[in-house]
């Protein structure tokens, strides 16, 4: 537990001091979604890039996903290939669905929490 608190201090301090010109809004940010989980996401639109860290509202476990970002379409896949996220971001707000690999599907929203923009 110790450890993911770390890591969400980490990527919070990432998120504030990573160089802005490459970053696209508006899904920069630490967002907490209707299903009990952090996101830290992180995107690069010079690159049509994103990259996302789940963390569970106890801090007990962490899942890293990476994926291409649309407009404010994401696609991002878990590291291990077990789940995608397919997530739209409209200002504060986003909603999406998580679908595992076996077939289970599930929608979530989300709130953005603390948000980053580069200059």
């Amino acid at each position: 537990m110790r450890y993911l608190k770390q890591l969400l201090c980490v990527f919070a301090l990432l998120l504030a001091s990573a160089g802005g010109a490459a970053l696209a809004a508006p899904a920069n940010g630490i967002w907490t979604t209707s299903t009990g989980y952090y996101f830290l996401l992180m995107q690069d639109g010079a690159k049509a890039q994103a990259i996302a860290v789940q963390v569970a509202y106890d801090f007990t476990s962490a899942s890293v996903y990476v994926g291409t970002e649309s407009a404010d379409t994401l696609t991002l896949k878990k590291l291990d290939q077990s789940a995608t996220l397919y997530t739209t971001a409209t200002g504060n707000t986003m909603s999406g669905t998580y679908v595992q690999s076996a077939g289970a599907t599930d929608l979530f929203s989300a709130n953005l929490s603390y948000a980053f923009e580069g200059s």
